[in-house]
């Protein structure tokens, strides 16, 4: 299923695209609140979301996550929220509260792959035990493509198989004597 965007969704993603360009001045957090003040009473749950957007920039978690949960229920579930919630989270630090919210983004809206990569990112970052499965979609969806972290997580296997394989001989080069033997024992 295919979340349609709600009307005026050009702010959130506006916000989205000028927050990786760098930390927002106090002037442009107070050009937005004026922005989306013009949502207040067109669209409730998009005003709501761009407040927890702008209180997540401005480092004021606890209005993040109000503004954001209000944004949510207003919407009825709606996934840009959840997603741009999970976005605030992660942005904010809060890794393992943004997983769920990634993860029910993209049950939300099953075809949409900001929702599938941020997951990915996510759930890759808190070690979590979805991440094979959301790789798994990733490629089904991107016919056999696979995802960055899939991609690093190979090169990182291959990169301590040959450490490992070329470590031995090695050391066995270098400790020679029965003291460093016994010394190194223990890692054996």
């Amino acid at each position: 299923m295919t979340t349609p965007l709600p009307e005026h969704s050009t702010i959130i993603d506006e916000l989205r695209i000028r927050y990786h360009e760098g930390p927002l001045s106090e002037f442009e957090i107070a050009k937005y609140r004026s922005m989306a003040q013009t949502l207040k009473t067109v669209d409730p749950a998009k005003y709501l979301c761009v407040q927890g957007m702008l209180a997540c920039f401005s480092g004021k978690f606890d209005e993040m996550r109000d503004f954001h949960q209000r944004s949510i229920r207003i919407s009825e579930g709606n996934a840009l929220y959840i997603f741009n919630y999970a976005c605030s989270l992660r942005a904010a630090g809060f890794v393992n509260e943004a997983l769920p919210l990634a993860l029910d983004a993209v049950r939300g809206d099953d075809m949409n792959l900001r929702y599938l990569n941020t997951a990915i990112w996510i759930a890759s970052v808190a070690g979590s035990t979805s991440l094979e499965e959301l790789l798994s979609r990733w490629e089904k969806l991107n016919r056999g493509e696979k995802h960055a972290v899939q991609v690093e997580q190979e090169e990182h296997r291959e990169v301590t198989r040959f450490c490992l394989e070329t470590s031995g001989p090695s050391l066995a080069q270098i400790w020679d004597t029965p003291e460093e033997d016994a010394a190194w024992a223990h890692l054996q």
